[in-house]
């Protein structure tokens, strides 16, 4: 089972690029923030970047000014931002020339469209190999185990040679959770993430070929303040602020305040972002308006940090105005 990490400190955003004249779109995925995203597709329209050239093509033929950036969802590991990134392509069927100019269903390692496949086989087809090509291609695939390990791993469910669990199990987490049992204490229980849980009970992972899954019923009680502290401690290790949202069926914007602690208030908790605060001293509301101008002068994110002396995550918050905001 691939371990799932968490940056909690930047976020993964899954945008949609809009061409204004035609109304076709692209899905994608970017820690960056969305107006540098967009940059960079503009940018890459302008050079040789053989990186789907579909849509670089694209950009290139309606021109830059035609192009409109709108933020679906975010979160905070890569793990979920390429099952947000797979379920918004299929949604707006963003892979069918006709409307969209994705070219593969998305996640990182995504598989080509077959007519991308073809377009990609018919570019090499009557190109011989260089004898050289052909040592180097002989000799990576005898070194170890690594592409046979590679298939074992690249199965799910309990086919995968590292996974802790098992379509029983699974089907036991979801009667449990069924029963009323918390995520978080099955999560301990099983010795997974919580991550982990939250996909089987999604049915996304652990589903027995050709059987129906358990369909797992989310009673969840209105929030309160143990519910609220229990978000808190989920959000502390490491799930999403829009993963909580639809998992305790409440608005990400009240999910939101009680991680910051302004709502349904903990006296006993620092929000995370506040422990993260090792930056703050640096900072001022004036600091933080001049790093807003710099931004829309041109100057990207990193070059800021080092210009400033402080994390890059610190200018993420402060461009998206989740800090350093003046009362209006």
């Amino acid at each position: 089972m691939t371990k799932i990490t968490a940056n909690t400190s930047i976020i993964n955003t899954i945008y949609k690029i809009t061409f204004k004249n035609n109304h076709k779109y692209y899905i994608g995925q970017t820690w960056l923030p969305m107006a540098e995203r967009l940059q960079t597709h503009i940018s890459a329209s302008r050079s040789k970047n053989k990186d789907n050239m579909v849509l670089l093509s694209a950009i290139k033929e309606h021109g830059e000014e035609n192009l409109s950036i709108e933020l679906l969802t975010i979160t905070h590991t890569q793990e979920m931002a390429d099952h947000w990134e797979i379920y918004f392509i299929a949604k707006y069927n963003a892979m069918d020339t006709n409307v969209g100019y994705n070219i593969s269903p998305g996640g990182r390692g995504g598989k080509h469209s077959l007519k991308t496949r073809e377009k990609m086989s018919n570019s090499h087809a009557g190109v011989p190999l260089s004898p050289s090509h052909c040592a180097s291609l002989s000799a990576a695939m005898k070194k170890s185990d690594h592409w046979k390990q590679h298939l074992i791993h690249a199965k799910g469910g309990e086919e995968n040679i590292s996974a802790k669990l098992t379509y029983d199990i699974a089907d036991q987490i979801r009667q449990q959770y069924n029963d009323g049992a918390l995520g978080k204490d099955l999560a301990a229980k099983y010795s997974v993430s919580l991550n982990c849980i939250y996909r089987v009970l999604g049915n996304e992972t652990y589903v027995r070929p050709g059987s129906t899954p358990i369909i797992c019923e989310l009673q969840i009680p209105k929030l309160n303040r143990d519910i609220a502290d229990l978000i808190r401690e989920e959000f502390d290790n490491g799930i999403s602020i829009g993963q909580l949202a639809k998992h305790y069926k409440v608005a990400a914007s009240n999910v939101s305040d009680i991680v910051n602690n302004t709502r349904w208030i903990n006296p006993n908790y620092i929000p995370k972002i506040e422990r993260n605060k090792k930056w703050a001293t640096k900072l001022n509301q004036d600091i933080a308006d001049n790093i807003r101008k710099d931004y829309t002068n041109g100057i990207l994110s990193g070059k800021l940090a080092k210009k400033y002396g402080v994390g890059k995550s610190a200018i993420l918050r402060i461009l998206r105005n989740k800090t350093w905001v003046r009362p209006t």
